[in-house]
């Protein structure tokens, strides 16, 4: 008798488990090497999906459901009422519930109709009618402010797309600027924190309420995202980039984004002040710890120092690059403004209400805020907590700094996320002068440069977590100050 062969486990034969396991680590190799490409989809689609909401105008069926809700309770409770009139009103609730649902058992596709006729009603009332297709308003008003200037160059004999109305434009333009905010954000915190840092910020940015809230429809908001991640995309290159030449020409594409960026939004020297004063600290951290560990003045170290080099060479690129551009756009005195706005800025004063009435109070960017309420804004004081942490964790830059100094390390990281943190969104936080607050929130940051201070190896780079820090207090003063328009 002869004995049968087993089959094995799924019933194949062995070459194509051989087949089958060959094709699921070609996969599988195919999303290791391409990983970041298919992880910044992820962004894209989500911030595509979500700015897509209100054309959809979701809001009208909920509007129109409670509408047609409370009609009928309303009803149910004048009965109720008439029938008990004395009846306590946790009570008379309960039983207004109750007949509710019986009643909308027995009527649903009625109540469906009408709900359904509502939202179309609602959505009718919003929306406005070009040809044969049916468009929804813009949201808010300085939208509309912009669009008079898209329509007077419409009309004066730009190409347009003839069969999307001027307005509709307008809602898809700050989504394409979003999508390409996201990409830029991505790329550059990768360079940063990897990929799946990349992937985090990408996403917090694309989906930050206020991030949405001030840029749906055609106001310029947008484009206080996305110049930002464009000029620090580029300067990031510069300040990584192997190569002279190559540092030369990010750095010069960056100055000329500068001067497009002026066009966008007055505030754009903040950016470039910022990476200036980063660049700035950066060669007096690298020339006073080479001279403190040397006991002496060498200029031939200094010189040969690659990160010092790089620095000096970007930032005369950007001042020259963006001098040009800025003179060429506007006049050489604009650039000299430049240097003078900081001054100006922080002179501003919030716009408040006296004896006489003053307009200035209803624009919300001439609006004072605190210390807590931007924080809190921006995702409270946990992830301002891990914030500061992860601005010291690049100013070490190196596993071997932290684990060589990891008591300290742990120090910072509980004085962030216990200390610093949670009293920078107290009461006692709004109430401090803004040097002094400024100063606690550098803690972290400070205690690690002094930590690469006294380290003697080489390789230290304060410039990308100085410029995002500076950036953090910039945006703190813009708060507080009520001087967001600059």
């Amino acid at each position: 008798m002869e004995e049968d062969t087993p089959p094995n486990s799924v019933g194949k034969s062995d070459d194509e488990i051989s087949f089958n396991i060959d094709s699921a680590k070609k996969i599988l190799s195919f999303l290791n090497k391409h990983k970041a490409l298919l992880l910044i989809l992820i962004p894209i689609l989500l911030t595509i999906h979500i700015r897509s909401l209100p054309i959809q105008q979701l809001p009208a069926n909920d509007w129109a459901r409670n509408s047609v809700y409370n009609y009928f309770q309303s009803q149910i409770s004048a009965g109720i009422n008439q029938q008990f009139p004395n009846l306590p009103d946790d009570i008379k609730q309960q039983k207004i519930a109750e007949a509710f649902s019986n009643y909308y058992s027995q009527n649903a596709q009625q109540i469906e109709t009408i709900v359904q006729q509502e939202t179309a009603k609602l959505k009718s009332h919003f929306s406005y009618q070009s040809g044969d297709k049916t468009y929804p308003y813009l949201g808010d008003l300085d939208s509309y402010y912009w669009l008079r200037f898209a329509r007077n160059i419409k009309e004066k004999g730009t190409i347009c797309d003839e069969n999307m109305t001027l307005m509709q434009a307008s809602f898809l333009t700050p989504m394409l600027f979003a999508v390409l905010s996201a990409i830029l954000i991505f790329i550059t915190v990768k360079k940063l924190a990897g990929t799946l840092g990349a992937l985090v910020a990408s996403i917090l940015v694309s989906t930050h309420q206020v991030f949405l809230s001030r840029s749906f429809g055609s106001d310029t908001d947008v484009y206080t995202v996305f110049f930002p991640a464009l000029v620090l995309w580029l300067t990031f290159e510069a300040f990584y980039s192997k190569k002279t030449l190559t540092a030369i020409i990010y750095a010069a594409l960056a100055g000329i984004s500068y001067g497009v960026f002026s066009y966008a939004w007055s505030g754009w020297w903040q950016v470039f002040i910022i990476t200036l004063a980063a660049l700035i600290a950066n060669i007096i951290f690298l020339s006073a710890k080479t001279i403190y560990h040397d006991k002496k003045f060498d200029w031939k170290k200094l010189t040969a120092n690659n990160n010092l080099r790089n620095s000096l060479i970007i930032f005369i690129t950007l001042f020259v690059v963006t001098g040009i551009a800025i003179t060429w756009l506007y006049n050489f005195e604009s650039y000299i403004f430049t240097f003078k706005a900081p001054f100006i800025s922080t002179n501003f004063k919030v716009a408040t209400a006296g004896d006489w009435p003053n307009v200035l109070t209803t624009v919300a960017e001439f609006g004072g805020g605190s210390y807590s309420g931007g924080i809190s804004s921006a995702g409270g004081k946990f992830i301002f907590g891990l914030a500061l942490i992860g601005l010291a964790f690049l100013v070490l830059n190196k596993i071997n700094n932290i684990v060589k100094n990891i008591y300290y390390v742990l120090g910072i990281i509980i004085v962030s996320l216990f200390i610093i943190a949670p009293f920078s969104v107290s009461g006692m936080a709004d109430g401090l002068p803004k040097l002094v607050y400024f100063f606690i929130v550098s803690i972290p940051i400070l205690a690690a440069i002094a930590l690469q201070f006294i380290n003697q190896e080489e390789g230290d780079d304060l410039r990308a977590p100085l410029v995002i820090h500076l950036m953090i207090l910039s945006a703190f003063l813009a708060v507080i100050q009520g001087n967001r328009f600059l």
